[in-house]
Order: C-alpha cells, then sequence, then structure tokens
C-alpha cells in the first residue's frame, strides 16, 4: 500500500473504506473498540513515514578540486606561535585589543612576502573580526583562496538584481555600474526615483556620493526639490563634495556675507545668514544662530576661504570677533578632516579636544600637552599609526606629570601608545611603561592592570616583528 492510498482512506475516513491489512509487524488493535480502525491508520501513517525518510536518494557531491601548490613561504616559527596566542585569551585579556594586534601581524607578513600556515587559516579568514579577516585573506595564499571558495559559496544573484534583487543587492548593482560608467549609474537610479521611498532615495545618494562625477550635478540639484527633508539634505552634502559645483560658489559667495573681516580695524563681524527662498532651498533651516553659521562654514571647504573672503584664514583668525566662530571652525575643520585649519586654530591660542583627531605635527604636540590629560586617550585613538617619535615622547611626558587627586594618572591613554609607538621600538616602550607603575606605588589596582596591559601589548608586537624580521633562529 502506497502513501497516497493511505491518505485516500484518511481522507474518506476509515469506517467508510476499510484499511488493508499491512505486514509492517505493527501492534494489533481490539476490533471491538471504536478507535481500532484510527489508531491502526495512525501507527500505519508513522510506519510508512519513516520508509519514506528513510528512501530518500542521496544527491552525489561534486568533486572538490584540490588547492594548488603554495607559492609563498610560511612565516618563523616564533612569529606563527605568537600570533595564534593571539586567537583567545591570553596574556592579552581584550579581544578588541587582540583584534587590533592580529590585524597589525598579518599586514607585517604581507609585506614581507609570507604567507599563513595552513592550521592557522580558517581561524582567521572566519574570524569574528571582520579587519582580521580582510586582512587573513591578503595572506591565505593558495589554500586560502581554495578554502574560501568551497566553503563559502556566494550567495545567489537573481537574474536581474537592479530589478528584483533585495536593496542591498541593488545598491551594490549600482556601486558597480558606477565605477565603471557613472553616467549609466546616474541613469539607472534617475529612471527609478520617483517611485521608490525616500530611505532608498538617501540611499541612492549616498551610492552615487561615493564616485562624484560632474555629470551628476543636474541630478542632485533637482533632488534639493525633494519632498523628503532626508533627501534634500544628502543632495546638498552630495553637492559640496563636487568640486566646481554650482552649489559651492553659492555657499562660498554667502561667506563674505556672513564674515565681515576689517584687517584695518582688526576686526571680524559675525552676521547671521538671512533665510530667503535660494537659502531655504540649498539646505538653511536653522533657527539657532551658531547652527546657521555653521551651515555656511562646513559648506565651504576650508582651503576655499581665502578665495571667498580675500584673506588668508590665519591672518585673521586671531584678531577681536574672530574668537566667537572658533569653535564652529574647528567643527568644519573636523569635518573636513584639515589639518591647516585646525593648525591655524591652534596657533591663535584655541584649545579644543575636538581637534585632535585632525590635527598633525606641532599643532598636535601643543595640543597633547595643553589639554587635560584625562580626555587625550579616546582622542588619540585613531590617529595614524606609527605614532612620529615626539608624538609618542609627548604623550609619555605627560604620563609622568606627578600624580593629583584632581589630575589622576589616565590609564587609558597607554593604550593609545602602546599601539600607536613604532614596532622596531616597541620592546623598549614596554619597559618606560612598565616604569610608570614602578615609579607611582600607590596607583589603583584598576589603573596599574592597565598599563601592565599596554606594556605586555608592547611586549606583544615587539615578539611578533622581531621574530619575523629576524627570521628561524
Amino acid at each position: 500500500m502506497s502513501f497516497a492510498e493511505l491518505a485516500a482512506v484518511a481522507a474518506i475516513g476509515a469506517g467508510k473504506r476499510p484499511l488493508p491489512r499491512l505486514d509492517l509487524g505493527l501492534p494489533e488493535h481490539d476490533p471491538a473498540e471504536s478507535t481500532a480502525d484510527a489508531a491502526s491508520l495512525l501507527d500505519a501513517a508513522a510506519a510508512l513515514a519513516v520508509v519514506r525518510r528513510g528512501a530518500v536518494a542521496t544527491r552525489t557531491a561534486a568533486p572538490v578540486v584540490p588547492a594548488p601548490p603554495e607559492t609563498l613561504p610560511e612565516p618563523p616559527g616564533d612569529f606563527v606561535t605568537a600570533l595564534a596566542g593571539l586567537r583567545a585569551e591570553g596574556p592579552v585579556r581584550s579581544a578588541a585589543h587582540r583584534a587590533e594586534l592580529m590585524e597589525e601581524a598579518l599586514g607585517w607578513l604581507r609585506q614581507a612576502g609570507c604567507r599563513l600556515p595552513h592550521r592557522l587559516l580558517v581561524g582567521l579568514i572566519d574570524h569574528p573580526n571582520v579587519r582580521v579577516q580582510a586582512a587573513a585573506r591578503l595572506v591565505g595564499g593558495e589554500r586560502g583562496r581554495w578554502w574560501e571558495q568551497v566553503s563559502q559559496p556566494s550567495e545567489p544573484e537573481p537574474a536581474d538584481p537592479w530589478q528584483l534583487g533585495t536593496e542591498s543587492q541593488r545598491l551594490a548593482y549600482l556601486h558597480q555600474v558606477r565605477a565603471d560608467d557613472p553616467a549609466a549609474g546616474r541613469e539607472l537610479v534617475a529612471a527609478e526615483w520617483s517611485n521608490s521611498p525616500a530611505a532608498l532615495r538617501v540611499a541612492f545618494l549616498r551610492t552615487l556620493a561615493e564616485s562624484l562625477d560632474p555629470g551628476d550635478e543636474g541630478f542632485l540639484e533637482s533632488a534639493l526639490d525633494d519632498r523628503s527633508r532626508l533627501v534634500r539634505e544628502a543632495a546638498s552634502e552630495a553637492l559640496g563634495r563636487l568640486p566646481g559645483s554650482a552649489y559651492r560658489s553659492r555657499m562660498g559667495a554667502r561667506l563674505p556675507g556672513v564674515l565681515h573681516i576689517d584687517l584695518d580695524r582688526r576686526q571680524v563681524q559675525v552676521v547671521l545668514p538671512q533665510p530667503d527662498p535660494a537659502a531655504q532651498r540649498d539646505g538653511f533651516s536653522a533657527q539657532n544662530p551658531d547652527v546657521a553659521l555653521l551651515w555656511v562654514l562646513q559648506a565651504v571647504p576650508p582651503p576655499d576661504y581665502p578665495r571667498w573672503l580675500g584673506v588668508k584664514t590665519r591672518d585673521w583668525l586671531g584678531i577681536k570677533g574672530a574668537e566667537l566662530i572658533h569653535e564652529l571652525l574647528a567643527e568644519a575643520a573636523v569635518q573636513w578632516h584639515d589639518a591647516q585649519l585646525a593648525a591655524d586654530l591652534v596657533e591663535v591660542g584655541y584649545r579644543d579636544r575636538a581637534l585632535l583627531p585632525v590635527a598633525r605635527g606641532e599643532a598636535l604636540i601643543r595640543l597633547v600637552t595643553d589639554l587635560n590629560r584625562r580626555y587625550l586617550g579616546p582622542a588619540l585613538e585613531n590617529q595614524p599609526r606609527p605614532w612620529p617619535d615626539d608624538l609618542a615622547e609627548t604623550v609619555l611626558a605627560v604620563l609622568r606629570r606627578p600624580v593629583v587627586q584632581r589630575d589622576p594618572l589616565p590609564a587609558d591613554l597607554t593604550t593609545p601608545l602602546a599601539l600607536g609607538v613604532r614596532a622596531d621600538t616597541a620592546g623598549a616602550w614596554a619597559w618606560r611603561i612598565r616604569e610608570l607603575v614602578d615609579t607611582n606605588s600607590e596607583l589603583p589596582p584598576q589603573t596599574r592592570n592597565q598599563i601592565l596591559q599596554a606594556a605586555t601589548m608592547l611586549t606583544v608586537r615587539d615578539t611578533l616583528w622581531t621574530s619575523l624580521h629576524r627570521g628561524p633562529g
């Protein structure tokens, strides 16, 4: 009896269509009981279900092509041991710090022309930290490329990703098209624009902004009239990043209207922009005076200030009235990553930790020296590495200042220092960091442990660096 026939009996009812006797070795039910036929039907269904599941034919898997021979050498054994030790908690307790050390070490491995040994491949290519994953793929060698192909099949792409794909697939496709033909990508967006929700229109504009083209200006200008405020803001941001755009020129022309500079009288007068229709179309909607001024200052690249104001920025930053907008100018420097404007502000005596991420050279040294040291750690985490020697020495001098109740030793500053110093000096720096503990016997246990962790990171960096560059020994 087939499963289909059994299902037919169940549909009609065992009382109307008797169940044939099945030789399946099932328990017998007393025919006198009213539920006997139903129980026999259920027993038979269960038995046949097992048979059906067990009889499914397995598919023959496609043969796996072996990985090609490796062409690059493995690193020295001491380097491999130290790198493997970072995969789990050990001397370096923080997972985030271990990931940073692994990423750095994998970069050294690539520079040395070596590859990961096979036993570390899977753990690093599939590491939870995406930056470690990316660094490991670059040094995975032939076996690493082979492993990615056989273990991570790509998500099936729809026949037409632009029309049928998910939002992420559509944006990825748009990015790919823009890389080859900016105009074609823009035309794709224009065709879908009126039928797309505001959130997707914003995503389209941000994708276009990743690779702006002069031909985008007309489309972006039309987006300034969009019904969605978020779309209008995205359009103005993109136009502000487009060199030579009319939007940039309009915003630059507004700059002399808000900053009246009189070098003869050594005075700067700040005037709020007017919310006329043209300004509102370009994004002006602020009632707060500072926000209104910032709208103009951030829309114009700081290197263009002299062209519109007719005077070099450093010549008016220190005169009367300019101090009123120093904070706003600092925000503009951060937004545009403008180290020169940051340096000019520091030169006239402005000090704010907000400038630390963009300041460089002597301006950065002055900020680190003059600012409250408790705020330096987080702000220095994103400084380009390796640090210049004078920055590292300045930070150490700040750490060596006497510890008092109102100015405790900022242990969190030792971590960016440990990751920032040059790798070939890490061993010496480990001892210098430990001296902070030796010379401050009354440090709280948490501060002491954090400093010692920084020293440990330096020791690990030194081990990785020296073992890789010393070679087999």
